[in-house]
């Protein structure tokens, strides 16, 4: 998913602008994952039948 700059080359700045753009994303889904794991954790203490 790299762009290619000029002679194919490509910049620190747009490897170091990726690498921090899949870092960001990993976290994003990490929160979501956690936040969805509460919900499911607080729905069985309320419904134990679950």
């Amino acid at each position: 998913m790299r762009r290619a700059v000029s002679g194919g080359m490509i910049t620190p700045n747009e490897e170091a602008a990726a690498s921090c753009a899949s870092k960001t994303a990993g976290l994003k889904l990490a929160g979501i994952v956690q936040t969805f794991l509460q919900r499911v954790q607080a729905v069985s203490e309320f419904c134990p039948g679950l």
